[in-house]
């Protein structure tokens, strides 16, 4: 399963309340785990969660079933597993989460706070024993290496050496290695193509469209001499319209008529010319814009901002609170060109149940903006739904992808296209097979953008985590902002586990003969439990620096300005958000 990871504040701390198990009361060699439909008198249960079908359910560990306690779990509608183990050696029990495939992955890493006690456990992830989910990406990135690759010509001229280089014999027909891609590039702002190559010959390179490659007519870029050293050779990319079926798809490498031979090592398209890009900020706390608005307004000069999304409470009655401050607010950050978003959301948003006060709370932004002055006006509302941080949601997916898509567009019919609807997603999101394009493609809607939690520090990652996004976006014209991450983050820890053979002694257990499949990690190994086993190979520090830059200013703006750069070839690239500086420049926590 694609890990998924936020800086969302407070969501270890709700981990921890919904995941880990109360203390133990009393001891006994049998411990009884059930799932109930209703919970127990308050403080006898141990965690709720929502199953596959997203209606609720309590996890409840007793140490000892007495008759009475076992008329208490008949009637809340329990199923549960007797384990022959001590309460007190259970370390955690939660659900375990969506399991891709038909086959059960031969690894899953625990990752969270796990080495105090209770540990927390704030996310599972299933995978390949030897895939390794958090190494760093190449950067620059190798946007063709992936590529297929197809020799054209006659006389045999061309054969591949390996996948970077290939070697021409001497002849007169055009031959040459074709480097092809499915979707079209970005390429409707004025851009370069980098090559960086070495060998021997002088060769032609040329880039080709759908119909250019139909008609064997590239459009030719101009030539460069390969020598024993690698060189970056630099081309002006012609613009292209974009769409779905337009834009550049092949570069072809043409060989000199002579003995010939490439070796590649780089191709990168960058921005014809550097150009600002538009910056963004969150401030959290309503009294920095009620009470400290000249600090705010220091902060915005230094970090080059031109929107603000902050916090505007409202009330009951479907008001804003505090009407004649947000006025004033606004008319200043008007007049030094920043637009201001109020940020609603929670994770709770999209139970039905907690409709009717997100409606209230969209109504009374639309009430005020038909009331302001242009110049006091809201540029928009911008909705940061985090459904993932609903307990159990890792078993339902499906289920929340389709409450948060009739969420967004009933909010979207509320706001009746009087407010621009700005949506914010996590990066993991983008190519996720249950999230991607079937989350996407329905809210591909007027007066919407989105700003993906883009929460890594390594500029690789950053930059792969972006592409989903841009192409989607591109595709679709809608705007797509980045976020990083620069707030204070705890550091977390990784423990992986491999499958074990039946009779194996083993600290994790997957009991899956329940509604919703459990992991049982115990605090010392244990045979012949109910489940598959599986054993620790491995533990890992998680430390914060991979998400967050935690308040390193220069290493903040060498990133994001480098990554500003390489997405703004995308046409609807909207510039970078930045969470967390109200809380190394504001106070704010």
């Amino acid at each position: 399963m694609v890990a998924f990871l936020t800086a969302k504040r407070g969501m270890k701390l709700l981990l921890a309340i919904l995941l880990c198990p109360v203390p133990v009361m009393a001891q006994s060699d049998t411990s009884h785990i059930a799932i109930c439909e209703r919970p127990g008198t308050e403080g006898a249960w141990d965690a709720s969660f929502f199953t596959s079908q997203g209606v609720p359910r309590w996890l409840e560990i007793d140490a000892v079933m007495t008759s009475n306690e076992r008329e208490s779990i008949a009637r809340k509608a329990c199923e549960g597993v007797e384990l022959p183990v001590a309460r007190e050696r259970i370390a955690w029990v939660g659900p375990a989460g969506t399991i891709l495939g038909e086959t059960l992955p031969d690894a899953v890493t625990l990752q969270g706070d796990l080495e105090r006690n209770p540990p927390t456990v704030s996310e599972v992830i299933w995978h390949g024993v030897d895939e390794d989910a958090s190494a760093p990406d190449e950067w620059p990135r190798r946007p063709l290496a992936h590529l297929e690759r197809v020799t054209f010509g006659g006389e045999e001229r061309v054969s591949l050496g390996s996948e970077t280089r290939f070697e021409c014999r001497p002849g007169e027909a055009t031959a040459g290695l074709l480097l092809r891609d499915e979707r079209p590039w970005p390429s409707s702002r004025p851009q370069r193509l980098e090559v960086t190559a070495s060998g021997a010959g002088r060769f032609e390179i040329a880039v080709s469209d759908r119909q250019g490659l139909a008609r064997e007519a590239p459009v030719s870029l101009g030539t460069f001499e390969a020598g024993k050293l690698p060189q970056r050779f630099s081309f002006t990319l012609p613009s292209h319209a974009t769409g779905l079926e337009s834009g550049w798809v092949g570069v072809s490498l043409v060989c000199p008529p002579g003995r010939a031979h490439l070796e590649l090592h780089d191709i990168v398209l960058s921005p014809e010319a550097s150009t600002p890009r538009p910056r963004s900020a969150w401030v959290w706390s309503p009294q920095v814009w009620q009470d400290a608005a000249e600090d705010l307004w220091a902060l915005v000069d230094r970090q080059r901002l031109d929107e603000l999304f902050i916090s505007v409470p409202v009330t009951l009655e479907g008001d804003v609170a505090e009407r004649e401050r947000l006025t004033q607010f606004i008319t200043q950050a008007t007049t030094r060109g920043v637009a201001v978003w109020p940020v609603i959301g929670d994770p709770r948003d999209v139970l039905s149940s907690s409709l009717p006060a997100l409606i209230n709370r969209l109504e009374a932004y639309r009430s005020y903006n038909a009331s302001a002055d242009e110049h006091a006006r809201l540029a928009g509302v911008q909705l940061d739904i985090e459904p993932y941080l609903l307990p159990g949601f890792a078993t339902a997916m499906a289920h929340w992808r389709e409450r948060y898509i009739e969420t967004i567009q009933t909010a979207h019919k509320v706001l009746d296209g009087q407010l621009a609807l700005d949506l914010v997603m996590p990066v993991w999101w983008g190519d996720h097979a249950d999230w991607g394009e079937a989350l996407l493609d329905p809210l591909a809607m007027a007066n919407l953008s989105i700003t993906v939690m883009n929460y890594r520090t390594d500029p690789g990652q950053l930059y792969r985590g972006a592409v989903p996004f841009l192409e989607w976006g591109r595709d679709h014209g809608i705007p797509i902002r980045m976020a990083l991450e620069t707030g204070t983050l705890p550091d977390e820890n990784r423990h992986t586990f491999k499958q074990a053979d039946k009779g194996e002694r083993a600290a994790l257990w997957l009991v899956d003969d329940l509604e919703t499949p459990l992991l049982v990690w115990l605090n010392s190994p244990e045979r012949d439990l109910p489940g598959q086993p599986f054993t620790l190979i491995r533990r890992e520090a998680f430390p914060a620096s991979r998400l967050t830059f935690g308040g390193d200013q220069a290493r903040l703006n060498e990133v994001a300005d480098q990554l500003s750069e390489a997405w703004s070839v995308w046409p609807t690239f909207e510039g970078i958000a930045l969470h967390g500086l109200d809380e190394h420049n504001l106070g704010v926590e």
